[in-house]
């Protein structure tokens, strides 16, 4: 599979792709108007699927591993706060588990949906932001997330 993207765009479609160990290659965007990333591949419609969202539900849904499944996301509203305020000193009281892996996640069950938005979006901070002032916790969680996904950390 592969995913058109754009420079740092899509990071969510890439943890959860990453995540669940699903294949695929990152190719720059084609200029095609298209602001989104776009998965293409055998066994996928033609044009591809379209959006993160998209691709992510596609690898949740999909994937069949036991040992790494992709929940969908629960709508805590703590999740819901983080994602319109941005604030990461939000986020160490909000990690409530470690996975089968030992890394932190929001739920006490592990990696979901939920990571999957929050990881996204600290990606975007970091990328613009750096994450001096991140707490210990948060930037671990990045860190090790990343590591685990494949997904290139924006500030390093």
């Amino acid at each position: 599979m592969t995913t058109v993207d754009v420079v740092h765009a899509s990071p969510s479609a890439r943890f959860a792709l990453g995540w669940l160990g699903l294949p695929f290659e990152c190719k720059m965007h084609a200029d095609d108007g298209s602001p989104h990333p776009r998965l293409e591949g055998p066994g996928l419609p033609e044009g591809g699927l379209q959006s993160p969202l998209e691709i992510c539900s596609f690898a949740a849904c999909v994937h069949r591993h036991p040992s790494r499944r992709l929940p969908p996301a629960t709508g805590r509203e703590d999740v819901a706060r983080f994602l319109e305020s941005k604030d990461v000193t939000q986020l160490p009281d909000m990690l409530h588990g470690r996975d089968r892996e030992d890394l932190p996640s929001l739920n006490a069950w592990g990696f979901s949906m939920d990571d999957v938005s929050v990881l996204a979006t600290l990606h975007a901070i970091a990328a613009s932001d750096g994450v001096v002032q991140w707490p210990e916790e948060v930037r671990e969680y990045m860190e090790l997330a990343c590591e685990k996904a494949t997904v290139p950390m924006s500030w390093k």
